[in-house]
C-alpha cells in the first residue's frame, strides 16, 4: 500500500544536519521533500565533558546536546543518564551511553520530570548537569532545583536563524513540518511576506502540543497534527494522517 504522502511534497524545516533521516524516509515513501532549514546549530566551546563522571546525573535535552557534548565525556560512573525524547536518547546510545531515564508519557521535559528517578525524594541532594543549548527552556533545572537537587548547566551550542528569505514553493508544499517552537517563529520571519498568507494556509506537523499552541497563535489557521516526537517516524505519521484527512476535505486540527 502506497503512503498518503505519495506524490505530496513536505516542508522539511530541521536543522541542516539533522534532516538526512527524514527526507530519505519521506523520499523513499514516494513524497518530494523540500529541505529548507529554519535554525542553524553552531557549537560553543566547552571544556567540562572529562568532569561529567562526577555528577549524580547527566541530561541531555536535544540531539544537538549529545553531538556537541559529550566528546571526551565518560559517564560510567554516573547515577543515571536521561535524555528528552526518543530522538536524544537514540543519540546517545548511538554513541554508547546507557540511557536510564526517559520521559514518561510525554517526549519533552514534562514527561521526563515524570519519571520516578527524577522524583524529590530520589534527586534531593545530588548534583545534575543539564546540557542543552544556550538559553534552553529551564523548566528541567527549575523544577530539579525545587526538588532539592543542585544543578550545573553545560551550554554546548546555540540555536541561530539562517539567512533568509525561504524559497516560494515552501509556501505551497503540501506538508509543513516543525520540530520546535523557536522553528515557528523563524519559518513565518523567514518567508517572503507576499507568501505569507498562503503558508499560514497549509497543514503543518508540530512536535509537541507546545508547538501547535504556538503556531496558532502565530497565525497557522490550516490543520495541525501533533507528532508527540520530533524523531522522523512520529513526524511522518503524523504527516501522513494530515494527508489523509485533507484528502477527504476535512479541516481544523488533526
Amino acid at each position: 500500500m502506497s503512503s498518503p504522502l505519495a506524490g505530496r511534497s513536505v516542508l522539511v524545516t530541521r536543522p541542516r544536519e539533522r534532516a538526512g533521516d527524514l527526507i530519505d524516509r519521506l523520499s523513499a515513501l514516494g513524497a518530494r521533500p523540500v529541505a529548507c532549514p529554519v535554525i542553524e546549530i553552531q557549537p560553543l566551546p566547552w571544556t567540562g565533558a572529562r568532569d561529567a563522571g562526577g555528577y549524580d546525573i547527566v541530561i541531555f535535552t536535544s540531539p544537538a546536546a549529545v553531538q556537541h557534548g559529550t566528546d571526551g565525556m565518560d559517564l560510567r560512573g554516573t547515577f543515571e543518564v536521561a535524555g528528552v525524547g526518543p530522538a536524544t536518547t537514540a543519540a546517545l546510545r548511538e554513541r554508547g551511553f546507557g540511557v536510564t531515564v526517559e520521559p514518561v508519557n510525554t517526549n519533552d521535559s514534562e514527561g521526563l520530570l515524570a519519571h520516578p528517578a527524577l522524583a524529590p525524594e530520589r534527586v534531593s541532594g545530588r548534583r545534575v548537569l543539564i546540557v542543552r543549548g544556550e538559553g534552553g527552556r529551564g523548566l528541567l533545572g527549575r523544577s530539579l532545583v525545587a526538588r532539592g537537587a543542585r544543578v550545573d548547566y553545560a551550554e554546548v551550542y546555540r540555536r541561530a536563524r539562517p539567512a533568509g528569505p525561504l524559497p516560494a514553493e515552501a509556501a505551497g508544499c503540501d506538508v509543513i513540518t516543525v520540530t520546535s517552537n523557536e522553528g515557528v517563529t523563524n519559518l513565518l520571519a523567514m518567508i517572503e511576506p507576499a507568501n505569507r498568507a498562503r503558508m499560514l494556509d497549509r497543514p503543518l506537523v508540530a512536535a509537541s502540543e507546545r508547538g501547535a499552541t504556538q503556531a496558532r497563535e502565530a497565525g497557522f489557521t490550516g490543520p495541525i497534527a501533533v507528532a508527540g516526537g520530533a524523531n522522523s517516524e512520529s513526524i511522518i505519521t503524523a504527516a501522513e494522517q494530515l494527508a489523509i484527512s485533507s484528502s477527504q476535505g476535512k479541516t481544523g486540527s488533526a
